[in-house]
């Protein structure tokens, strides 16, 4: 439990090596690979993304069966459950496999845009990228080990050294020759070696086997089989808006939207590693049976992730429209209503991901299950008749987002079940959405700049999240301590 500020900050450093390299990669892809090549190696890859979380749930079920055996001191039964997992994985794969095959398939027939010349180009391209990916997993098992021993600092820290190496790679070959399909090779390649190297570093730190693997297999299957449609409808509900875009073949807006919410992404996975990185420790802590003791922890793990997105949403207003131009050029800029669009989607999707990362500590699946693939499905539906009928994305956009709003509320109501306090502080959600109003309501008369206001701002926001951050910090020690000495 000590490595916690260090899984954190590697968690953070991460991202800031993600944003730093999408900043200067995407302008590259786009140039090198056209908009429509470019929006179809994002669209696939979030969809290839979404067809690995069915896994069997091998990949998150060994991260919190480790976890739940760290805090026992069961540590010996981490390599069975490996072997578990694996298992899980390997009668996966064929399911796996097809559905990448169907991805490229898919995407290669329904655009109408990809000349008959680049077909099998990119159609091999998408393949090789769905294999590499699906065989990742089998890399990840390890890391999932990793991360619920609490050295997911570790693994962060590989990704983040081969994700610059790759990018500066995918930069110089996607405007050269080999297009998207250069571009689909060096990404397979980083997976490849990022997975050699995570695999000897877990060997490194796990435990030997153990004699009670068909003991916990039922369990394991059990639990695994469950989170798999939860992983699904996860990655489905955060990637709704692009999914849709990709199905209904506009691929020009999906360039246009890859720009735009790259502040809500990383934002995003900014709220979302700051929970992750706490949410297996905490798992196994609840499932002890006290889960009082981490009720102050809950507190300021929200509090934290509250004034990220509040800053992340601030900049979305303020700044947005002048960095996309900036960047790339206002062509790529969704436009104003679409922008304040994803700033409300960013703060519901915050609302919704703490709380089920938070359930996911209390390994409670099924009636997250069950919500989100009802709210998913009815969602869905509604969103592309609504397409079919107007023309219009914006309302589309806006289905999916009061669909969506059943579950901020419902994973609210779950979160309070289990967790008896520990939730959301309804004056600090008032005050944030009358300042997300305000702020919106000022954007339209104040003229601020990339320099020295944006300056200003990211500087003020820093200082102000290390204070929350070591707060944070400070409970979970002062947990830790309590436990150590048998509390």
């Amino acid at each position: 439990m000590k490595n916690f500020s260090k899984n954190a900050l590697a968690s953070y450093s991460y991202i800031l090596i993600m944003i730093t390299t999408s900043w200067f990669l995407n302008p590259y892809l786009l140039v090198g690979l056209g908009t429509i090549q470019f929006a179809i190696w994002k669209s696939t890859q979030k969809l290839i993304e979404i067809a690995c979380g069915f896994d069997g749930g091998a990949v998150q079920g060994l991260k919190w069966y480790t976890a739940s055996s760290s805090i026992s001191g069961s540590n010996d039964h981490n390599y069975n459950h490996y072997l578990i997992a694996r298992n899980t994985l390997l009668k996966w794969l064929p399911v796996l496999l097809s559905l990448v095959s169907l991805i490229a398939v898919y995407v290669v027939i329904t655009n109408q845009e990809i000349k008959t010349d680049k077909q099998i180009t990119i159609l091999f391209a998408i393949l090789v990228t769905g294999v590499f990916s699906v065989l990742g997993l089998f890399a990840q098992l390890y890391e999932s080990i990793a991360i619920g021993l609490g050295f997911g600092y570790r693994t962060l820290q590989i990704r983040g050294f081969w994700l610059l190496i790759s990018s500066l790679l995918i930069g110089i070959v996607a405007n050269s020759n080999w297009g998207i399909l250069g571009v689909s090779l060096v990404f397979s390649l980083n997976i490849l070696i990022t997975s050699i190297v995570l695999v000897r570093l877990t060997k490194s730190i796990s435990v030997q086997q153990s004699t009670s693997l068909n003991e916990k297999k039922h369990d394991f299957r059990s639990y695994g089989r469950k989170i798999l449609v939860w992983e699904f409808a996860q990655r489905y509900l955060i990637s709704w808006e692009l999914i849709f875009l990709t199905v209904c073949g506009l691929t020009r807006q999906i360039s246009a939207y890859v720009f735009s919410t790259f502040i809500f992404q990383f934002g995003l996975a900014a709220t979302m590693q700051t929970v992750s990185a706490i949410t297996p420790k905490i798992s196994a802590i609840y499932l002890k049976g006290k889960p009082e003791e981490i009720r102050t922890i809950l507190e300021k793990i929200r509090k934290l992730t509250l004034f990220i997105a509040l800053n992340v949403m601030f900049l979305m207003i303020f700044f947005n429209e002048r960095i996309v131009s900036f960047w790339v050029g206002g062509d790529f800029y969704l436009g104003e209503s679409m922008n304040i669009y994803f700033v409300f989607c960013f703060l519901q999707l915050v609302l919704i991901r703490v709380d089920s990362q938070l359930l996911e500590s209390t390994r409670e699946v099924r009636q997250r299950m069950i919500s989100s693939v009802l709210v998913l499905s009815i969602g869905s539906l509604l969103s592309f008749l609504s397409y079919y009928f107007t023309n219009s994305v914006f309302i589309s956009f806006v289905l999916l987002i009061l669909s969506r709003s059943i579950l901020v509320v419902y994973f609210y109501k779950l979160t309070s079940r289990h967790f008896k306090g520990g939730m959301w502080s309804v004056g600090d959600l008032a005050a944030s959405l009358g300042l997300l109003i305000l702020a919106i309501f000022l954007s339209n008369f104040l003229s601020v700049s990339l320099y020295l206001e944006f300056l200003g701002f990211l500087i003020l926001s820093f200082l102000s999240g290390i204070l929350l951050f070591r707060k944070l910090v400070a409970e979970y020690i002062r947990i830790h301590k309590g436990y150590e000495n048998g509390n």
